[in-house]
């Protein structure tokens, strides 16, 4: 919880509009399967577009196609849910790394969300 509300602190700040931020963190742990984490946070402007990036891994499933699907499956609940789909695009999927930890082998992951134009 102490983790979740420092990076609430940091997005408060960040963001001039008031988002929900507690419904949207709070949103994303029960989307996330409990096989995938956040590692990282972090709010970034792109000209007039400003994107919350999410740097997250999974692992510990029988192969690679599971975890995939896990990762699908993420998204898809991501898309439909409303309270992200209130304030943001659809998550993008960036980037998927293949890592091995203490002979894991897990998937470390980038999504980024861009927060809906006028917003």
């Amino acid at each position: 919880k102490e983790g979740y509300l420092e990076i609430f602190s940091f997005i408060k700040g960040v963001f001039k509009r008031d988002l929900s931020w507690y419904s949207i963190l709070k949103t994303f742990t029960y989307l996330l399967p409990e096989e995938m984490w956040f590692k990282e946070m972090a709010l970034k402007e792109t000209g007039q577009r400003k994107i919350l990036e999410i740097k997250a891994s999974i692992g510990y499933l029988e192969n690679d196609e599971a975890k995939l699907n896990k990762i699908n499956s993420f998204i898809e609940a991501a898309k439909k849910d409303s309270v992200i789909s209130k304030d943001f695009e659809v998550p993008d999927l960036q980037d998927v790394t293949k890592i091995k930890v203490k002979d894991e082998d897990m998937l470390d992951l980038k999504f980024s969300l861009s927060l809906k134009s006028g917003q």
